[in-house]
């Protein structure tokens, strides 16, 4: 296999990283208070940091599109059958989130739905066809099977003999992503 661009190797590397940050979910709702910005890594307690993260991932995975649109002149991009239903998918999220009752929670869910378009665009611009869909899929497997890894590391140093897998902020999300690892990795 070639060495990757520097795009796909950016994008490799958030989607390595995405199911190690995409397992952290915001669970409270309070307002964001001014001095914690990038701080807020330092601190997994703190409900900033999951918001945080997904926005890093946004931020790698936006700047690999960029880079490769502006190296090419052609871009293969996702088909009129599954991009057109999917904005339609995401429009009336669109539409609707600035009237919510709850317009934090709504604009954090919205910006999690446009980072997953983001992303979908963004894989199908720079995987191709041929060995880009395997490296794309080994990334992802690689991200779950470190996620997996650590949970099973974390059971077997408990000497509470009822401890359940948890993760940093998710219960139980490291056990369901050795399932989820163990999918894509017999995809490959």
């Amino acid at each position: 296999m070639n060495k990757p661009s520097l795009p796909f190797a950016i994008l490799l590397g958030a989607l390595a990283l995405t199911p190690i940050f995409g397992g952290q979910v915001p669970v409270d709702v309070r307002a964001i208070p001014p001095d914690s910005g990038p701080l807020a890594l330092l601190n997994p307690n703190d409900q900033l940091a999951p918001i945080i993260l997904h926005a890093l991932l946004a931020v790698a995975i936006f700047l690999a599109g960029l880079l490769f649109i502006r190296q090419n002149k052609v871009l293969q991009t996702p088909s009129q059958r599954f991009l057109g239903p999917f904005l339609l998918f995401l429009a009336p999220m669109a539409l609707s989130a600035p009237f919510s009752n709850f317009k934090a929670s709504s604009l954090v869910a919205l910006a999690e739905w446009m980072l997953y378009a983001l992303t979908t665009i963004v894989v199908v611009l720079l995987a191709g066809r041929k060995q880009g869909p395997s490296a794309v899929l080994g990334a992802m497997a690689a991200g779950c099977s470190f996620v997996a890894l650590w949970g099973i590391r974390e059971y077997l140093t408990q000497p509470d003999p009822s401890w359940r897998i948890f993760a940093f902020w998710t219960p139980n999300s490291l056990a369901g992503l050795l399932g989820v690892g163990m999918l894509i990795a017999l995809g490959l």
